[in-house]
């Protein structure tokens, strides 16, 4: 009997490959429409979501008070903005501006009271020194300026439109008169972010398939093989972001690696699936293909369900950014097996039917190379496997010891371009006029009672004691003329629209501003801890007239803080679901908890090496080695298939031979999956965003390192536990 007459087997006639040709394609076309529903964003209004106390005062925050961080900034650079031509210029400007109906209002130096009869070099000069809420809008060479744009609330869901009429207008009014301008703010850079997601979405995507398209052509030595996975890799991704555009489902800064990693799943899961097919075709068994499907297809389902429970662990995340990536995740493995089951066998049945078995493995296609089997490392666990042993395990305790001591890590900046435009325009402002971080100290003083302003001023002054004297504090009480009494009316030198940001949406309760540098989530901990210590020693306060610090600045440090370290615990989640899929599956404890050893380790030197090196946990680092460690135990649960399956036709326990020789097997599709997963990630590096490329190269690192221990450490404690544990603590089916 040839190859080619092994085809014949009810499950794949040609009526059944008719309906699963339809039915597939009805699937990626109504996926196809879903997917242009898929949209993006920077996932920032989701990171902090919560039921914590510091979300909580953060959303009162919002509630009561106007916040100025949906402003836009349009920063200036002049030689002298008190220059006849400049000076009109700007003016000008703001005149025009003003008619944009998605601007609400501004505040610029021309708020403040200039007298227009006086010479305007002087004027300025004389508000500057005047005026502490002036330097915030001019500096005092006269050669920075800052306008800010309130933005309407009908123009804050897409400022991208804007942005670009602002920056247009700039050009036009501003730059002829020699004027240097940028537009930016919070909104900008955003916007920014977004962009660049959509940029490096498109280019990860390009980049893995060309990658794995290429890679499987080598390994599998045929380019039809390598094509058959690539089209089912992509038919993947389809129906992938068809759930993601049906169930309203978005691409972030953390999401955007879902699309690449499924490529590469895909990838990964049809090489298994042809190098098990060209063995029962050449063993000469019938429909080789459905008993491809059959014999590693359970493997396959496992490793989806160990994948799925590392992303399922992230929903356990307060943080609304992580926990739907964690469930965007585990739907987009599931999808990413349905579709290589659907799809690989079809394309595979489809060709042997049509050219035959004996034309499509003819030769060494579907055959890998001796390069791709790594022996040497399988020669030193069945050298040496005591020492190995031991050697991980020492190591894997060390390691671990060691990132438990990592510290989080966070910024509001970690995806924006520090050499971008819109970033070095905040720079520009925080160098020349005020810093741009900001604590909020909302207040309980009630501005109608006769001695508000004097309450307010000692308030103020209580914190103004509390913060480093380099810090500036900003409040009502810093303009109030005439004394400490009364209430807003005697602050007529601050312009309204200012005065209105430092009081609550009803005028009855005041804001105290803490204006600083942002050095970063760790550092305003510290502050933020040492004011409130010393504030809650200051007995010149009366109780409850300061509540306590707010603002996105303070709610990101502590929030980041807890949300990182709770990372950890998704990870444990992750490795204890993993091990006990194994345990049942296999039906035996002992080889589901030496599964898991070759799987912690690569996370854990990754993790250790995160503390060392002072990088500290960042969300990306803690999501890649969570998800790293599912996309890991992929491999093991191969090996132990095979293992099973060996045991299971030779009629034997499992013992050294039986362990070496399912590793053999096993290893060039390790191999091969492992190098197609890494240069599947190896398209982060070419990203924009910098929270993506070091997710992509902390992966790469785990998915190297995984390999490793899969070929060396996982056969060297199967001999050694062989070795010293009676033979039916090892049997499959134990229980």
């Amino acid at each position: 009997m040839g190859l080619t007459d092994m085809t014949e087997n009810r499950a794949s006639g040609p009526r059944t490959m008719i309906w699963g040709w339809i039915t597939v394609l009805l699937l990626t076309l109504a996926a196809g429409i879903s997917l242009l529903a898929v949209r993006f964003d920077d996932g920032l209004s989701k990171v902090f979501v919560s039921d914590t106390e510091y979300y909580q005062n953060y959303r009162a925050y919002l509630d009561d008070f106007s916040v100025g961080e949906g402003d836009l900034l349009v920063v200036m650079q002049a030689d002298d903005f008190a220059d006849g031509p400049v000076f009109q210029a700007v003016r000008d400007f703001i005149f025009e501006v003003q008619f944009e109906d998605q601007i609400a209002g501004l505040i610029s130096p021309f708020s403040f009271d200039v007298d227009p009869e006086a010479e305007v070099a002087g004027a300025f000069d004389r508000l500057w020194q005047d005026n502490p809420a002036f330097r915030r809008f001019l500096s005092e060479d006269r050669k920075v300026m800052l306008i800010s744009l309130i933005v309407a609330p009908n123009g804050h869901d897409n400022t991208v439109p804007l942005y670009h009429q602002i920056t247009a207008m700039t050009d036009d009014v501003l730059t002829p008169a020699g004027i240097k301008t940028v537009v930016t703010g919070n909104p900008v850079l955003r916007d920014n972010i977004v962009a660049a997601l959509f940029d490096d979405f498109l280019l990860l995507i390009v980049i893995g398939a060309v990658l794995g398209t290429a890679v499987s052509a080598l390994a599998l030595r045929s380019l039809v093989l390598a094509l058959v996975s690539a089209l089912t890799s992509l038919n993947a991704l389809v129906w992938m972001l068809g759930l993601f555009g049906a169930v309203g489902l978005t691409v972030n800064v953390v999401t955007v690696s879902l699309p690449v990693l499924v490529l590469v799943l895909s990838f990964a899961s049809s090489i298994h699936l042809t190098f098990e097919a060209r063995r029962q075709a050449r063993a000469l068994e019938p429909a080789p293909v459905w008993r491809a499907v059959r014999r590693i297809g359970m493997a396959c389902v496992l490793t989806t369900i160990t994948t799925s429970a590392a992303f399922a662990s992230l929903m356990t995340s307060p943080s609304g950014l992580i926990s739907n990536m964690g469930l965007a995740g585990a739907l987009a493995t599931i999808v990413s097996l349905v579709a290589v089951f659907a799809v690989h066998p079809l394309i595979l049945a489809t060709l042997a039917r049509w050219r035959g078995f004996d034309w499509l493995f003819a030769g060494q296609r579907g055959q890998a190379a001796t390069v791709w089997q790594f022996g040497r490392l399988q020669g030193m666990a069945a050298r040496a496997p005591v020492a190995v042993t031991l050697g991980a395990v020492l190591m894997l305790f060390g390691a671990s010891a060691i990132y438990l001591q990592v510290q989080p890590t966070y910024s509001l900046y970690d995806n924006v371009e520090f050499d971008g435009e819109a970033f070095q325009a905040l720079k520009l402002v925080e160098d020349n006029l005020a810093p741009i971080g900001t604590i909020t100290f909302p207040t309980n003083v009630d501005m109608n009672a006769p001695d508000a302003m004097a309450d307010l001023a000692q308030a103020h002054a209580a914190i103004a004691r509390a913060v480093d004297p380099s810090f500036r504090v900003v409040s009502l009480a810093s303009f109030a003329e005439g004394g400490d009494g009364g209430g807003i009316g005697n602050t007529r030198s601050l312009p309204p629209v200012l005065r209105d940001r430092l009081l609550s949406k009803d005028g009855s309760r005041p804001l105290i501003l803490v204006l600083l540098p942002n050095e970063g989530a760790a550092e305003i901990r510290g502050i933020v801890t040492a004011m409130v210590g010393r504030l809650a020693a200051d007995n010149t306060v009366p109780p409850g007239l300061i509540q306590d610090p707010t603002g996105l600045l303070v709610a990101s440090s502590f929030l980041s803080y807890d949300m990182l370290l709770d990372l950890n615990r998704c990870f444990l989640f992750a490795v204890i679901a993993s091990g006990l899929v194994v345990m049942v599956w296999l039906r035996n404890p002992v080889l589901g908890l030496i599964a898991l050893v070759p799987n912690v380790l690569p996370v854990a030197l990754v993790g250790a090496w995160l503390s060392l090196s002072g990088r500290g946990l960042e969300f990306s680092s803690g999501i890649a080695l969570t998800i790293a460690f599912g996309l890991a135990i992929d491999d093991t649960i191969h090996v132990l298939n095979r293992i099973r399956l060996n045991a299971a036709d030779g009629g034997r326990g499992i013992d050294r031979e039986l362990i070496l020789a399912s590793v053999r097997q096993t290893a060039p599709a390790l191999v091969i999956t492992s190098v197609v997963l890494s240069l599947g990630m190896l398209g982060t590096q070419f990203g924009q965003l910098a929270s993506v490329s070091y997710f992509g190269m902390l992966s790469i690192a785990a998915f190297g390192l995984a390999l490793i221990a899969d070929l060396l450490v996982l056969p060297a404690i199967l001999i050694t536990a062989r070795k010293v544990l009676p033979e039916k603590m090892l049997r499959i089916g134990s229980w």
